[in-house]
């Protein structure tokens, strides 16, 4: 507060509004010391606000410095230039003119008077206005001061008279501990006499009894210590009988159950051995009768071969016309009996499975190679997914080929039209299907497809083949296309096979979801995908490719070899 007062004094006096500051005296102050601190505290409050305003005021720091000089002459300045423009001497009746020099001298003069009582208005004002409040604010630390001082002193006289009552309070308390501490001694010295007393007394019977008590206690123990000998004999002499009979029960139970351990033993084994010739025995028939199943459906490659030869001209359009005749007859193939596509063989070789042979005679076996053929049903999951990357790409590209070829041999003649889409190799992967093409474009589709919108114009042809095939053939009376071609004869429809090389490259949003659709979907009618995915490349948007892979036969590329997906059979080698 005192430096707010001195600040407030120097504010003012700069400013030419305060001469001597006169301290007013003190205004009416309590006498207790409660009174005293909260009129002091309360006038620090009641001051703050007066001095943010006081210091906060624009017209006193036009006074302060050389501020009135300039505004004194930037005033003058300016009344001059509107007196010598805007007045004209003769409404003074005056007989001049505008510019004569004289006019001048009274412009300037008149300005400058104006100046000097403009400023001293503002300057009364300044005044009238900060002036009440600073002398709220002398006033109030003038009242906080004296309000101070006296509390000092009442303070101290309050001081020193809790001092002389904690005085007086300590010496009473001291007397009181000092009576009540010789009080206390006098009684312990009384318990430790009579305890002394106590215990000489206690002493002088125990002397007197001790020699008896101890000859008792003696014969006491004499006696216990026989008592607990001839316990301890019997006891003995029990847990020996007990312990023989135990041995010779347990070494009969012993015996029994080894006998009962060795007969289950060897007849486990029996059962092992049992199980493991019929086990050996159902696959090596399964593995027989699934490789005659093959041989039927899909032939050897070897037996495949030795059976094409060069076509020449004539032997070409014998061709045609034997497609043209198949066409139109009924098909009595194993495949139409069947169902079942081969899309190669997984080979089991105990020899080569760890724990699969074991060195046991009783376990002997001939065979231990069983080749395994997969077989799709084309019902319900003829298709293929095939996840290549940037190294397995050609590899990948060369199983659907063989795919294709499986297709182009297992079905009969004309009853297989492939579509084949290839943006990433422009064709050049499966160019040698193109011979087809000669025979029938149906084959082939005409051509193979790489752009976006012929993607997506093959995949809206298989989708409205599909509805056709639903609509017009199935309907509500056969469950695939399978059945319908048994049941149709002469007019069965042949199966669509898309062949889909390097995925997602040129797919849109809606040509993934068509492919989508048609792998689902396409099996009852009669429509086979074959697909290899890159999965270095980016898959287009809210497309999932487990929703290929569900309902396909799916192979990865694991070590420079593909594998089936399924865990229980990638560690089997497989053979396309």
């Amino acid at each position: 507060l005192d430096g707010w007062y001195r600040q407030s004094t120097e504010f003012l006096q700069g400013s030419h509004l305060l001469g001597e500051a006169v301290p007013p005296p003190p205004s009416t102050l309590p006498l207790d010391m409660t009174g005293l601190h909260q009129k002091c505290v309360g006038s620090v409050r009641q001051a703050e606000p007066l001095y943010h305003g006081l210091m906060g005021r624009v017209l006193p720091r036009l006074f302060q410095g050389f501020w009135p000089v300039v505004a004194f002459v930037v005033l003058s300045g300016l009344l001059f230039g509107a007196i010598r423009s805007f007045v004209d001497p003769a409404w003074l009746g005056l007989n001049l003119q505008s510019t004569p020099r004289d006019w001048q001298f009274i412009a300037g003069g008149a300005g400058a008077a104006l100046s000097l009582a403009t400023l001293f208005l503002l300057h009364l004002i300044a005044g009238r206005r900060a002036l009440p409040g600073y002398d709220k604010l002398l006033q109030l630390a003038v009242d906080a001061d004296t309000a101070y001082q006296r509390w000092l002193v009442v303070s101290k006289r309050e001081l020193e008279r809790q001092e002389n009552d904690l005085a007086h309070q300590h010496d009473v308390r001291q007397y009181q501990r000092d009576a009540a501490l010789a009080r206390a001694e006098d009684r312990l010295r009384t318990r430790i006499q009579a305890a002394g007393a106590r215990r000489d007394e206690e002493h002088q019977a125990a002397k007197a009894h001790y020699p008896a008590r101890l000859a008792e206690i003696e014969r006491t123990r004499l006696s216990d210590r026989q008592q607990a000998e001839n316990r301890f004999e019997s006891a003995w002499r029990d847990s020996l009988l007990r312990r023989e009979q135990d041995f010779r029960r347990l070494q009969v139970e012993f015996d029994q159950r080894v006998a009962a351990s060795r007969q289950v033993c060897q007849q486990s084994w029996i059962e092992l051995v049992r199980e493991w010739r019929t086990t050996l025995s159902e696959l090596g028939s399964t593995a027989d009768s699934l490789g005659e199943i093959l041989r039927r459906v899909c032939p050897d490659w070897a037996d495949v071969a030795r059976n094409l030869e060069v076509p020449s001209p004539p032997a070409v359009e014998h061709a045609a016309s034997v497609l043209s005749s198949a066409q139109s007859e009924e098909d009595n193939s194993a495949v139409g009996d069947c169902g079942l596509l081969s899309l190669g063989r997984i080979v089991a070789d105990l020899e080569g499975i760890e724990h699969g042979t074991s060195p046991d005679p009783r376990l002997k076996t001939d065979r231990t190679r069983f080749d395994l053929p997969i077989l799709v049903p084309l019902a319900s999951r003829p298709s293929l997914v095939v996840r290549s990357n940037g190294a397995s790409r050609a590899a990948a590209t060369r199983v659907l080929q063989t795919a294709m070829l499986r297709f182009l041999t297992s079905l009969p003649p004309g009853k297989v039209r492939f579509t084949i889409l290839d943006p990433v190799g422009l064709g050049a992967n499966f160019a040698s299907f193109m011979h087809l093409a000669d025979i029938d474009e149906q084959l082939v589709t005409s051509r193979i497809w790489t752009e976006p919108s012929q993607i997506e114009a093959r995949l809206a042809d298989l989708t409205s083949h599909m509805e056709t095939v639903i609509q017009k053939y199935l309907r509500n009376q056969y469950q695939s296309i399978e059945e319908y071609n048994r049941a149709a004869g002469e007019v069965a429809e042949a199966y669509r096979v898309l062949v889909v090389a390097n995925f997602p490259t040129n797919f849109t949003p809606e040509a993934a979801k068509r492919l989508v659709s048609i792998v689902n979907s396409g099996p009852a009618c009669g429509v086979c995908t074959l697909v290899s995915v890159d999965t270095k490349a980016g898959m287009p948007r809210e497309f999932r490719l487990a929703d290929l892979e569900q309902v396909a036969f799916n192979l990865v590329w694991k070590d420079g070899k593909f594998v089936p997906s399924e865990p229980t059979l990638e560690a089997f080698p497989i053979t396309i």
